[in-house]
């Protein structure tokens, strides 16, 4: 999420996902380890088990670039339980 000159909230261009993500990526293949943060409305969902984009970001977080978060973190995911 990036803020204007007027400080309102404006989504990252799709440019800017796309590089965040292949950073991720490239973390992966270096054995990094990246953690998806669950809470109490998100531990028991299957579909979008991980808090992406909410509270601050929530309103300007594209459906899209949420989506691929939580199928990245869900194909990476072990768990520490």
């Amino acid at each position: 999420m990036n803020y204007n000159t007027q400080g309102t909230k404006i989504p990252c261009t799709d440019q800017e996902f796309d590089v965040c993500i292949r950073n991720i990526l490239d973390l992966f293949k270096k054995q990094w380890c990246i953690l998806g943060w669950q809470n109490q409305t998100t531990i028991n969902n299957k579909e979008q088990p991980y808090a992406i984009g909410g509270g601050v970001a929530r309103d300007v977080t594209p459906k899209q670039h949420t989506d691929k978060i939580q199928k990245l973190l869900k194909e990476s995911a072990i768990s520490l339980a």
